[in-house]
């Protein structure tokens, strides 16, 4: 570079704009550019020396009064800092401001205002960012003698239009500065109560990192220096997020937050009491990579959309803040939610942070969950959906326990385990249960209420197991589910309240007609949010049918079989069959576990005939085992057996109802009991009516009058003895066809 051509090129151009040109270095070849000298008098705006940016110039304050402007025109946007220098520093009142170096606009305002105290040679000063156009320097002496020097200063205008930086006035959001992604701006606020504002415009959705950096520590405590803020939408009125800065940290992130594409703009507004002068760096950094909520969703129509077994990112920027996301199910499934944090933010069990809703596409409310935040990780409890689509509210829990805490969500399926499907709160609405499977399901809020329907093919026994989590030690007092067994309509016939102190519960076996059922389930007394499994599994013992409430409806029971039953409440008549083609002596066992402490009669134990007529009856308790009618004596014909409650006591315990019979093995006709029926047999039947004919007894045993009572006329005489002989004869003439009653 030839620094004589240049020299003269400067001395030049300065003759032309009223400077004087001091020669460069002795040292011939050097990187300074050339320095221009003040023309006085410039002590005023009108009178201002012009300077070209990166060029130094030299001059001095002959008296107190002696001001000095300068003018800049800038042809393009860019950061301007200032660089002065003197020759000697001072060495006393130190801290006493010898120059104030001002920098105003073309109106005339100031803008920026740097005290210089002269004790040191070379001050970097922070100036701001500008746009193109005509801005004013002035340098002002210290009015005080003391303090005033009249030494050569040395003043360069440092321009840089490369790096980015913020360009005042940017103190409305109609002024703001134009960010961009991933590229680091700088500002500055020199005072108290300055506003800066920066635009954001997303293209697409992203994740979306706002950070305040500044280049030194200009405290030692947590003052607060800046607040920064996060607004939405074009206008600017919805604060997203904000946060506090203080000098005593380099770098401040706030939380990462979801937005949807759109115009943002960020505002950093320094302290009313504490500022720095310095320069700080605002970057906005887009993740678009990850999954995240995208502000604003909270509402069901601007809900994210959240993709099955993907998680998600989000976090609650204020109380008040509510988080939306939608799932799409395109088939029935069980359905769990995972909440994650990175650290937990409490120690306590007791305080919760966050609230989690489910909702079906009604907006109808399936399920509610707490998350307290005290572990890393925590499940919403499993739920079972039908195919569809369905909403997810995240929020606050209260004014006082929320956290802005960046959480994670994830929502896996299981299409495998036989689940309960919500909402499944009406008849028309019930789960289908499939007999001998395990079904899960579960109460999700107080007024939650499950129904459950099951076919029956055929008549039969089916029993009932319910199987939650063991949420109570107390064994007596706490029931916290009611389940009732319905019919078709709807009308329960029986309920069975469960304590929640037991891990299965195997509540009873019913005998059930062949049709269809629901099971009811809901809370109790107690609320527990716990999930359960239901099962109803058919039984190869014999069960009465719960229809046999009337001789009419009686269930058909054969001799010497047992068979199943249960009274299911107050005043309720179960009633069996027997039909016997021939007469004998029939005994009615009645069997029970015991349960009772005392005799207290529970039920009537009744041997009816055809026409209801009680032959027998017995009360039973609760305390023996086995209880029997004793050996009754019948013909043949239809007979009914009762059992029934005691109208003060009864208890819904399995019993169990066996016919014990024993078939008569006489042969009608054979009075003898040789085996034949013949005319021996005919000469006893007509000696005994002879007996009868004189007032006398038969002579025969209560057995062989049956016998010889032949027409079944309850006469023994010689019409009997007649049958025999012609029966006989009929025999003896090779008739093996003959019958008896043929002959009557």
């Amino acid at each position: 570079m030839n620094i004589k051509k240049l020299t003269a090129a400067a001395a030049a151009l300065a003759m032309l704009c009223g400077f004087s040109v001091l020669p460069a270095s002795a040292e011939g070849e050097t990187t300074e550019s050339t320095v221009l000298t003040e023309t006085e008098e410039n002590g005023t705006v009108a009178a201002a020396n012009a300077l070209a940016v990166n060029t130094p110039i030299q001059g001095n304050s002959s008296s107190m009064s002696d001001k000095d402007f300068f003018k800049l025109e800038l042809t393009e946007d860019g950061k301007l800092d200032f660089n002065f220098t003197i020759t000697e520093a001072a060495t006393e009142y130190t801290n006493q401001t010898r120059w104030t170096l001002r920098l105003y606009d073309e109106n005339g305002a100031v803008m920026r205002t740097h005290n210089i105290t002269g004790s040191k040679l070379i001050y970097n000063l922070n100036g701001l960012g500008l746009n193109a156009g005509t801005y004013y320097l002035s340098l002002t002496p210290s009015d005080s003698k003391y303090y005033f020097t009249d030494q050569t200063y040395t003043l360069t205008a440092k321009f840089d239009t490369e790096i980015e930086y913020e360009s005042e006035y940017n103190d409305t959001l109609a002024a703001a500065d134009l960010m961009t992604l991933d590229t680091p701006i700088g500002g500055s606020t020199p005072g108290t109560n300055l506003t800066d504002y920066f635009k954001l415009v997303l293209e697409e959705d992203a994740a979306l990192d706002v950070t305040f950096s500044i280049p030194e520590l200009i405290s030692t405590n947590s003052n607060e220096y800046w607040k920064v803020y996060l607004y939405a939408g074009d206008s600017g009125d919805k604060i997203i997020q904000s946060m506090s800065v203080a000098g005593n940290s380099l770098n401040h992130k706030m939380r990462t937050i979801g937005l949807g594409a759109g115009t943002y703009y960020v505002k950093v507004v320094s302290d009313d009491d504490y500022y720095y002068t310095g320069s700080y760096s605002l970057t906005a950094a887009a993740a678009k990579d990850k999954a995240y909520e995208s502000e604003f969703n909270n509402s069901f129509a601007d809900a994210d959309d959240f993709a099955i077994g993907t998680p998600i990112t989000g976090n609650i920027h204020a109380y008040g803040d509510e988080d939306y996301y939608k799932i799409d199910l395109t088939e029935d499934a069980a359905v769990r939610f995972n909440i994650s944090i990175e650290e937990p933010i409490t120690t306590s069990t007791n305080n919760s942070y966050w609230y989690l809703d489910l909702y079906n596409d009604n907006n109808s409310l399936l399920g509610h969950y707490t998350y307290t935040g005290n572990t890393t990780s925590g499940n919403m409890n499993d739920i079972g959906l039908k195919a569809g689509t369905y909403y997810y509210k995240i929020y606050g829990y209260s004014s006082s326990y929320w956290s802005a805490v960046p959480y994670t969500i994830t929502v896996t399926t299981d299409t495998e385990t036989p689940w309960e499907l919500e909402n499944n709160d009406t008849l028309d609405n019930a789960s289908t249960l499939e007999l001998n499977t395990p079904t899960n399901g579960i109460i999700y809020t107080k007024d939650d209420v499950d129904y459950y329907k099951f076919e029956l093919k055929e008549a039969g026994g089916v029993s009932f197991h319910f199987d939650p989590v063991k949420i109570s030690s107390d064994s007596t007092s706490n029931e916290y589910w009611g389940i009732s067994i319905c019919y078709e309509n709807g009308n329960a016939f029986t309920a069975y309240a469960i304590t929640g102190n037991k891990l299965t519960y195997n509540f009873t076996t019913l005998g059930l007609d062949a049709g269809t059922y629901y099971i009811r389930i809901q809370d109790d007394d107690y609320y527990a949010h716990t999930q359960y499994v239901l099962t109803a599994a058919t039984v190869d013992d014999l069960w009465e049918t719960e229809s046999n409430g009337s001789l009419s409806e009686a269930d058909d029971l054969a001799v010497n079989t047992p068979i199943n039953g249960k009274i299911h409440a107050s005043k309720c008549h179960d009633y069996f069959k027997l039909t016997l083609p021939k007469g004998g002596v029939i005994d009615v066992n009645f069997a029970i576990e015991p349960y009772a402490q005392n005799d207290d009669e529970y039920w009537q134990l009744s041997l009816m005939n055809e026409n209801g007529d009680v032959l027998q009856t017995k009360a039973v308790d609760g305390v023996n085992a086995l209880v029997t009618l004793g050996e009754y004596e019948v013909e043949a014909g239809t007979y009914y057996i009762s059992v029934v409650n005691d109208s003060s006591h009864w208890w819904g315990t399995k019993y169990t109802v066996t016919a014990n019979f024993t078939e008569d093995a006489s042969v009608p006709g054979d009075v003898n009991e040789d085996g034949n029926v013949d005319a021996a047999d005919a000469a006893q039947i007509l000696v005994a009516a002879a007996k009868i004919g004189t007032g006398a007894e038969s002579g025969l045993t209560e057995a062989q009058e049956l016998t010889a009572n032949v027409n079944g006329d309850a006469a023994i005489d010689a019409t009997d003895a007649a049958a025999i002989l012609a029966y006989a004869a009929a025999i003896g003439s090779g008739n093996e066809d003959a019958k008896l009653e043929d002959f009557i």
